[in-house]
């Protein structure tokens, strides 16, 4: 469980930088983006493990 938190906290973080980078911040449409993706790699870090 370490290893998602961690993983996703990683995601988090890229996403931002690349969302403040490419568009200057943050919309509906990148947090829902987010949401979706994190729990996509949610399910497929616990599935790893």
């Amino acid at each position: 469980m370490i290893v998602s938190i961690v993983v996703l906290c990683l995601f988090v973080y890229v996403f931002s930088l690349e969302c403040l980078k490419r568009i200057g911040g943050y919309t509906g449409d990148t947090l829902g983006a987010i949401e979706q993706c994190l729990a996509i790699i949610l399910l497929a870090t616990i599935n790893l493990f």
